[in-house]
């Protein structure tokens, strides 16, 4: 559940739920995201039905990100996960916004128990602040 992570957004959310493909199973994504200037921010959250398909879940997730994205060559970031997450991992790519136009993306995923969250931050030129700050300061309840 969103409520089980905290986030710092520097604007005030819109939430949205839907169902969703990942991997072989249909499930509840429960998505909060808002605009600042030219900065899209986004959080999203799925359950999984056991541990040992969290990994799988992330590795799909991901790969329906970058395609949606149109990426080419991301890159793995370093990244201070939050205490209390386990499967982690975080991507810089650069690929085609939905309106065709070019776009940095910033992509985090992790997992606590059976909640599978992912973090992107997306804007045509993405500075350090725009995603430093809200990937430092989550903090899992």
């Amino acid at each position: 559940m969103l409520d089980r992570l905290t986030v710092l957004l520097p604007c005030k959310p819109d939430r949205a739920q839907r169902t969703v493909r990942i991997g072989q199973d249909d499930v509840a994504m429960q998505m909060a995201g808002c605009e600042v200037g030219e900065v899209l921010y986004a959080v999203s959250h799925i359950q999984v039905k056991s541990v040992a398909g969290v990994p799988d879940a992330v590795q799909k997730w991901q790969a329906v990100a970058l395609s949606n994205l149109r990426a080419t060559s991301p890159q793995r970031q370093p990244w201070l996960v939050p205490k209390g997450a386990n499967t982690a991992v975080r991507l810089l790519a650069t690929g085609q916004s939905t309106h065709g136009g070019a776009v940095q993306a910033q992509l985090a995923w992790f997992s606590a128990g059976l909640d599978v969250y992912h973090i992107a931050v997306y804007a045509p030129h993405l500075a350090p602040e725009h995603s430093e700050s809200i990937l430092s300061d989550l903090r899992i309840q």
